[in-house]
């Protein structure tokens, strides 16, 4: 892309008074010299006659010109015209073929591709399709004349012959436009937009009826209109959209079109988001995005969509792809607990997709590698499918959860299988937990400890036990004479004397020696405004949650306020601690982030478990989260990765997670809300065209000057002398005073 240039030279003049009086003073000086000293070279020969006089009335010219200050003007104009910027969605799922269409959807695509001849019915349509970007065209020109010229009505007069002989070919006209072509004032965007409406909606009734005949010729064997149907439904999302833009490349009147692809996974917000970001002198205009809408950033799309409507900047949609699911079967998601007990039973849940013409019996298998550990017959339905199954080994270990295939599939083992992980031990996680009264974060994680199957928990609440005294002794509900057999130990707000100072050393041995976990549980008050830091962004205790992730001097600080750090994780000797300084969590997070909270006791167990001083916070990781490692005596003390070094790959399970398959239906709620929101249109790919009307052209204008005051110019006055001498040393040679 290279901006239109233009250059200009320009005489301007400084002078109070104005340059035209240049014209009268010029020739009335040159005049009056020539009458004053053409008496003075009379008895000269012609040549020095002439040539004297010559030069006399050119330094009287000279001097009168630099009278009015003139100045030389050397301007650059740099036109940059808009970019629409074309998003291709190449993601997995624009790999899927449509079985979802019906034959009345797939045989209107294969006419506007030119694959089938166009019905009357279609051509009418096309036709209504062509009277509203007519109009629309007129009113971006409307808007911006002046009626009172003749211009105005020679192409008032122009739009009304073209609008003519397009309703000359509807059966039906029906969309009056004398509206936009009487008065002396424009009637407005609204009006051209409301007519647009109209004549959208008239187009949809004539498909509409196209598409009842097409179904009633299906149903009475029509075998053509049925071939033609299952060509479109046999053709990838893919190959149909590059069919569509061979045959009608995107172009906008004056503007730059610049491609860009979709590539890895379908994170539209993200990408859309870098587009609309992106520095350029080229202002943009609009972006054509061409996707079937499956969405996988995670993030609500508002933020993009405001940004993108107060920079003007409308995004329209052409989805492709049926708004049904294909024949297809998927593992959407494995629930499985992070940790379980050898030699007894761990349930875990799978949740499946079914978009089944019938229902149909499938096996659900769960493999340890390539041996089979359970398997369930079932009817695939809505509700999740809950399998069972016994490790017999202690160790971390990779499980695949297969759903067989069913003829007709889409994808057929693309996305009947899923990963997980699993941490078998020889035991439960025990967890001692201790508070001195039942404070609302306190029940909150009690509340998620006892739930875990994997935990085996002894809670203590002092303030109820007799005489308010923490029991001592080797039994629930008791502070432990040993705490060796604990994994991780949660403290809440105690106060003074509660543990003894040998209970407080055994503590702190049992941490530095013994590489268990402590966590306290503070009571601060007043917290506000939580704000992540990079370490907290990845920690198992605080990556779900979602919040501002702010710079920290502190690697060991996870989440903070403005005063100062609320939760802090670090390594002591060969254990770990956890500070929780405040007892407000839960009625910052459970309204809107009750899950993330939720995941913060659970990861808390993760990370005592699993953490290692030198390595990764965790043993088990999703492909599609960051590794953070801890390194010893090394700066920086953190690092993440998405890749696993060699000398962990044997010690960390990464488990695919690529949700890219799991539904393929396109989704038109996505697709509308981003340009509705930003003011674009939102159409079939296969007639994307008439979208592009929302696009409104744009330039960006740059202008370089620069400026040579003439009569301030010491080459000009050299000139001027050098002229001035040779003018008299020529009156010397020819004998004149």
């Amino acid at each position: 892309m290279t901006p239109h240039q233009e250059s200009q030279f320009l005489l301007q003049f400084g002078a109070p008074w104005s340059p035209w009086w240049l014209a009268v003073a010029l020739p009335v000086v040159l005049l009056a010299g020539w009458w004053l000293y053409r008496g003075q070279f009379a008895n000269l020969a012609r040549r020095h006659r002439v040539t004297l006089l010559a030069l006399r009335l050119g330094l009287l010219a000279a001097l009168i010109f630099l009278l009015f200050r003139p100045s030389l003007l050397y301007r650059k104009i740099l036109t940059y015209a808009g970019r629409v910027v074309v998003l291709l969605d190449n993601s997995a799922s624009m790999t899927a073929k449509d079985t979802g269409y019906t034959d009345e959807e797939a045989l209107l695509i294969a006419r506007r591709l030119g694959r089938e001849p166009a019905t009357p019915l279609h051509n009418q349509a096309a036709i209504v399709n062509r009277i509203a970007a007519v109009v629309q065209e007129f009113g971006e020109f409307s808007r911006n004349a002046d009626r009172r010229q003749d211009s105005f009505w020679n192409e008032a007069g122009r739009t009304k012959a073209k609008l003519a002989e397009l309703f000359a070919q509807l059966e039906q006209p029906d969309l009056p436009t004398e509206l936009f072509f009487t008065g002396n004032q424009d009637p407005g965007r609204r009006a051209y937009d409301e007519f647009a409406d109209r004549a959208a909606a008239s187009a949809r009734q004539l498909l509409d009826r196209q598409a009842a005949l097409d179904k009633q010729a299906s149903a009475a064997g029509n075998i053509a209109l049925r071939e033609a149907a299952n060509a479109i439904r046999s053709r990838t999302r893919l190959e149909l959209l590059q069919e569509k833009l061979k045959q009608s490349p995107v172009a906008v009147s004056n503007q730059f079109v610049q491609t860009e692809s979709l590539t890895g996974r379908s994170d539209l917000v993200g990408r859309l988001t870098e587009l609309l970001q992106a520095e350029s002198k080229f202002p943009l205009s609009g972006i054509v995005l061409f996707s079937d809408g499956r969405d996988l950033s995670g993030r609500a799309a508002d933020v993009f969509t405001q940004e993108a409507a107060r920079r003007e900047v409308p995004i329209c949609t052409a989805g492709i792809g049926s708004p049904r699911e294909p024949v297809d079967l998927a593992v959407v998601s494995v629930v499985a607990p992070p940790f379980a007990v050898k030699d007894r039973p761990v349930r875990v849940k799978v949740f499946v997709k079914v978009a089944l013409p019938e229902p149909t019996e499938v096996k659900l298998t769960v493999l340890k590698g390539t041996t089979p550990v359970a398997e369930k017959s079932l009817i695939p339905g809505t509700q999740p499918v809950t399998i069972e199954f016994t490790p017999a080994e202690v160790g971390m270990f990779r499980y695949t959860v297969r759903l067989d295939s069913v003829a007709g599939e889409i994808f057929s083992t693309q996305n009947n299988s899923a990963d997980f992980a699993l941490d078998v031990r020889d035991r439960k996680v025990w967890v001692l937990f201790m508070d001195w009264k039942p404070r609302w974060e306190t029940r909150f994680a009690l509340n998620i400890l006892q739930r875990l199957d994997y935990v085996e928990l002894n809670s203590i609440i002092g303030i109820v036990q007799a005489d308010a005294k923490v029991p001592r002794g080797e039994r629930k509900g008791a502070w432990p004479e040993t705490l060796e057999a604990y994994d991780l130990i949660i403290l809440g707000d105690l106060p003074p004397g509660t543990l003894t100072a040998a209970e407080e050393d055994a503590l702190k041995t049992v941490v530095e020696r013994a590489g268990k976990t402590v966590c306290h549980l503070g009571a601060r008050a007043g917290v506000a405004q939580l704000q992540l830091t990079p370490a907290g962004r990845h920690h198992p205790l605080t990556r779900r949650l979602d919040l501002p992730v702010v710079p920290a001097t502190n690697d060991t600080v996870l989440l903070a306020d403005r005063t100062g750090a609320l939760i802090e994780a670090n390594f002591v000797g060969a254990g770990k601690t956890v500070e929780v300084r405040t007892d407000e969590l839960w009625k910052l997070l459970n309204p809107t982030q009750l899950a993330a909270h939720t995941e913060l006791y659970i990861g808390l167990v993760s990370w005592a478990m699993q953490a290692t001083r030198g390595g990764p916070d965790l043993r088990a990781y999703k492909t599609s989260e960051p590794i953070q490692v801890w390194r010893t005596n090394a700066t920086p003390a953190r690092l993440v990765l998405t890749n696993l070094p060699a000398d962990l790959v044997a010690s960390v399970v990464v488990v695919e997670d690529d949700p890219e398959l799991n539904f393929l239906a396109r989704d038109n709620n996505f697709l509308e809300t981003l340009a509705t929101a930003t003011g674009g249109g939102a159409t079939d790919f296969s007639e994307y065209e008439t979208s592009l009307r929302h696009i409104k052209p744009k330039q960006r204008v740059e202008t370089y000057e620069r400026r040579w005051r003439l009569w301030d110019s010491g080459v000009v006055l050299a000139v001027v002398a050098l002229i001035l001498t040779v003018e008299w040393v020529w009156r010397k040679w020819v004998g004149l005073v």
